[in-house]
């Protein structure tokens, strides 16, 4: 179904539709996995229309894909999001955030109650690259924006909990980030965007570790995956 049916319909049908813009080869009805590495054009010119962006299309799977292709934008829309991009696996998402926008001397101000992979980011791997990381206690809201108001790059959150299930009030502590200039992360694996959608509540980055509740959105079976929103 074209996006722009999308406006207006709930949730579960986007989650169904959303992304799928025309039919697929013969008919099918699920989306194709497309395994091939390469895509190929007529003729040299319409390849580096595509590969400069000026056209539409695909160039190499490890950039863009058709099947992934629409794993994102249905995953943007049911964020309400800009865009969207997708990775091997949730960790991948992750860690690729903390490299893209973190530097030497940098701080960072999360939670104690993270998902096990992220906590190790923290406590082993940030502190080596000159990354001051600061971990409240999840359920002390005042812990967590006295730390934010001495300063911070980034507020790194997580909820409800992986797996806890701790809840956080998200609206008030993206309030507080964003009067000190901080990043707001939000990791949104557990709500899933059918019941939260942290960009509504003023977050900056969305993440998923598509492993869990995302994959059952047209995925019938086990997979490892990830998105940023």
């Amino acid at each position: 179904m074209e996006n722009s049916k999308m406006k207006g319909k709930k949730q579960g049908t986007k989650a169904v539709w959303a992304g799928q813009t025309e039919l697929f080869y013969q008919g099918a009805t699920q989306v194709p996995i497309v395994n091939s590495v390469t895509f190929g054009y007529d003729n040299v010119d319409d390849w580096f229309d595509v590969a400069i962006g000026k056209k539409e299309g695909h160039i190499y799977s490890r950039n863009t894909n058709p099947t992934v292709a629409v794993f994102e934008e249905k995953v943007r829309i049911l964020e309400n999001a800009e865009a969207a991009t997708s990775f091997s696996t949730g960790m991948a998402g992750i860690s690729n955030t903390f490299s893209a926008f973190l530097s030497q001397g940098d701080r960072v101000v999360s939670i104690k109650d993270t998902y096990g992979g992220t906590s190790i980011i923290f406590l082993e791997f940030l502190p080596k690259h000159g990354i001051e990381v600061t971990l409240c206690d999840t359920s002390n809201h005042e812990e967590i924006e006295l730390e934010v108001k001495k300063g911070c790059k980034m507020l790194y959150l997580e909820t409800p909990t992986n797996p806890t299930l701790k809840i956080l009030d998200l609206k008030r502590l993206i309030k507080c980030a964003h009067e000190v200039g901080a990043l707001v992360v939000v990791d949104n694996t557990f709500a899933s965007p059918i019941n939260q959608q942290p960009l509504e509540l003023g977050a900056d980055i969305v993440l998923h570790s598509a492993t869990k509740y995302l994959r059952t959105f047209r995925c019938h079976g086990g997979v490892v995956c990830g998105a940023k929103i």
